[in-house]
């Protein structure tokens, strides 16, 4: 920004204003301004400082700094200066620049500047005391009325007394009675000067014509655009725009948004890296292996377990429950594994063995193909007691709530309940029902 031209012990102030370089918003620097003023394109800054807030209850990043232009702090007549200002706004450094020029003193003999005590504009020959016009006689004075006329001796101006020669004899005699200026000798004769209400200004007008304006369609001619394309070059040639490093410098957030398109996003096929994905499992695992407190969080994942797990008997069910199966299957590794297909009651001894050669009552055992409608008691016989130990190794079963059932074959009708409860020393299992 051009500051203008200032004389020696004036004082100049200059502003800065400071945004977000991603966003372009106001917004204050991260710390206050710092300028360095440099005379010319010398390289070692005449005078630094820093700037101070504005106004800053009702301004954003707005500075000011004001400094007066002294010959003691190094400012010359005629030289030209810039003034640097940097500040850091959201981590990002951010520069400006103003220029001004010291106004030079204008000499008006050409030769020499006027001092106080040289007089050499008085003295000068050539426009000085000397030119001007003034009475010979000291004494005279200008003799000006309270209204501002300056009377004039009209006798005078002819040089001598002749009344016929006087000023005021040859304007009354140029005018008729009726005081309209006469054209000739001719006594009251006079032309009436008619009053002007219209100037006809054709030339000028057209020549107006020829310039571009807003609102017609006439256009610089090669002339004109020649010499306009001559300035406009001439200028911008001269324009010191900012270096590569200072664009860079101003810009570096395009690196920040580089990074910001490696991070996955919904709507993109960005993934993570191995780096991060290690990362992230070990966090991962980290809360996963992390023990439940004593009182977790009310509808926490880590409550919903706890609840669980302390309706659940102490040690294994899956170990129990196995436990279970093993002494049912010993108790019938002897049994056919098609009883169903067994028709005879000869052909069961013979499996059965010489201790069972006097049992009258096998024949039930063909009941087995059929399932059972309810859960046996030991007063059942043998075939119902073979059907519920069947449907309880294959049929659905759940285990919750401190009551275990067991379905039938469709996997949704009960067949029948059992309580179960675990006081952290005993664990009890009630009968089927």
């Amino acid at each position: 920004m051009y500051l203008g031209s200032w004389k020696i012990d004036d004082y100049l102030t200059f502003p800065a204003n400071t945004h977000r370089a991603d966003t372009g918003e106001a917004t204050d620097g991260d710390g206050v301004p710092t300028y360095r003023i440099f005379e010319d394109e010398t390289g070692i800054p005449i005078l630094t400082g820093s700037m101070a807030k504005l106004d800053d209850a009702n301004t954003t990043g707005f500075y000011t700094e004001r400094i007066q232009l002294t010959a003691a702090n190094d400012f010359e007549i005629g030289k030209s200066y810039t003034i640097y200002v940097e500040v850091t706004v959201n981590s990002v450094v951010g520069t400006m620049a103003h220029t001004f020029q010291m106004k030079a003193e204008v000499s008006l003999d050409g030769n020499t500047n006027q001092s106080g005590d040289g007089y050499a504009i008085v003295n000068n020959a050539t426009y000085g005391n000397a030119k001007l016009v003034r009475s010979t006689t000291p004494a005279n004075t200008l003799d000006v009325s309270a209204t501002g006329e300056a009377g004039v001796d009209v006798i005078k101006i002819s040089g001598d007394a002749t009344a016929a020669d006087d000023l005021e004899l040859l304007v009354e005699n140029s005018k008729g009675a009726d005081n309209k200026v006469l054209l000739s000798s001719s006594a009251q004769t006079s032309v009436v000067i008619p009053t002007v209400t219209t100037v006809t200004d054709g030339a000028k007008s057209a020549e107006l014509a020829k310039v571009p304006k807003s609102d017609s369609n006439v256009v610089w001619n090669a002339t004109a655009q020649t010499t306009i394309q001559t300035k406009a070059a001439a200028a911008l040639t001269a324009y010191a725009g900012p270096t590569k490093t200072e664009m860079d410098s101003a810009h570096a957030l395009l690196a920040t948004l580089a990074e910001q398109a490696k991070v996955p996003k919904s709507d993109s096929t960005v993934t993570w890296n191995a780096t991060a994905r290690g990362s992230i499992n070990a966090e991962v695992d980290t809360a996963l292996n992390t023990a439940i407190p004593g009182a977790p969080t009310a509808n926490s994942i880590n409550e919903r377990v706890k609840t669980i797990d302390d309706k659940l008997p102490a040690g294994s069910i899956g170990d129990a429950t196995e436990a279970k199966e093993d002494t049912i299957i010993a108790k019938t590794d002897n049994i056919p594994a098609s009883p169903a297909t067994v028709a005879k009651q000869d052909d069961l001894k013979t499996q059965i063995g010489t201790a069972g050669a006097g049992l009258t009552n096998v024949g039930m055992l063909s009941q087995a193909d059929s399932e059972l409608a309810g859960i046996p008691t030991t007063a059942s016989s043998l075939g119902d007691k073979i059907r519920f130990v069947f449907q309880f190794l294959r049929n659905k079963f759940t285990d919750g709530a401190g009551t275990a059932t067991m379905f039938k074959e469709d996997a949704s009708t009960q067949l029948g309940t059992q309580t179960v409860s675990d006081d952290g020393t005993t664990f009890t299992r009630g009968e089927w029902s």
